[in-house]
């Protein structure tokens, strides 16, 4: 998750949010300019190395399990900010190999998605 005061990693295990990187990279999460001023910004990434089915033959598999795996995840998003009056975008047009390298990904891990969430801009 990316906010202004850093990027941070959700841990499953123990359920909290950690710091990983003490820098905005709301700026980065995306292509479309109105889109890099949001509160908050969800980065999906995918950790291929957890893709030990035999199913994930190729790269091709693992991409597309993941995109839909990012997809139902973003899927939620969606619904609670409609509960919650926020507006939020999944943004497609993402500078991937940019974005991984200012997250310090492994090679291993790959950025589907990101998503942003915050207030309609009134017109």
């Amino acid at each position: 998750m990316a906010r202004p005061d850093g990027l941070y990693r959700y841990d499953e295990a123990v359920h909290v949010l950690v710091g990983v990187l003490d820098k905005n990279l709301l700026p980065n999460i995306g292509t479309q300019k109105m889109m890099q001023v949001a509160p908050l910004g969800l980065i999906y990434v995918s950790d291929y190395r957890k893709m030990t089915n035999p199913v994930y033959t190729d790269e091709h598999r693992k991409w597309y399990t993941s995109a839909a795996d990012a997809a139902f995840m973003s899927e939620n998003v969606y619904l609670y900010c409609t509960a919650a009056k926020l507006s939020t975008a999944v943004l497609g047009l993402v500078d991937r190999e940019g974005l991984h390298g200012l997250m310090g990904l492994s090679e291993h891990e790959k950025v589907v998605y990101s998503q942003v969430v915050g207030r309609a801009i009134d017109n």
